[in-house]
């Protein structure tokens, strides 16, 4: 469900087919299919890039410095950092392709509908990020509840 930044923005168009789906014309629905079908595409480009950046990591001489990162003498301490500067500004890129592809999703369907249903719409992811954000709440709970359990389990 979680991508590069956020949520897929693919997950808009289940979201838009329950909120709305059965208000949606014939016109709107063949133009929203439009903008799926370009999301999808610019998803897995950006996708391909994030698995290239992090293909990076792996790579020499980025993973022996890594590895000697505590034992590294000046001139690998310079080519270390300048091996992080690189990774950083590419992983950059990526996250802000990725929020830029979500804007362009959500603005895009918006578009595509009428005022009432994109205040449905809105309304309608208003709540999916409520309803993932309470999940996300509850799952961090259960995992400190079972953390302090192991860490400290009842007398026997």
């Amino acid at each position: 469900m979680l991508w590069i930044s956020g949520f897929r923005p693919s997950i808009l168009f289940p979201i838009v087919l329950n909120s709305v789906g059965g208000e949606l014309s014939a016109e709107q629905r063949q133009r929203i299919e439009a903008v799926k079908a370009e999301t999808r595409r610019k998803e897995r480009e950006i996708t391909q890039a994030m698995a290239r950046v992090q293909e990076t990591v792996a790579e020499q001489p980025v993973y022996s410095l890594m590895r000697r990162f505590g034992k590294l003498v000046d001139g690998e301490v310079t080519e270390f950092d300048t091996a992080m500067e690189r990774l950083k500004a590419a992983m950059l890129v990526v996250v802000e392709n990725a929020d830029a592809l979500q804007g362009w999703t959500a603005a895009e369907v918006v578009g595509i509908l009428s005022p009432a249903q994109g205040v449905k719409l809105l309304a309608a992811v208003a709540r999916f990020q409520l309803q993932s954000r309470r999940w996300g709440v509850e799952k961090d709970s259960e995992r400190e509840r079972m953390a302090v359990d192991e860490a400290f389990p009842p007398p026997a």
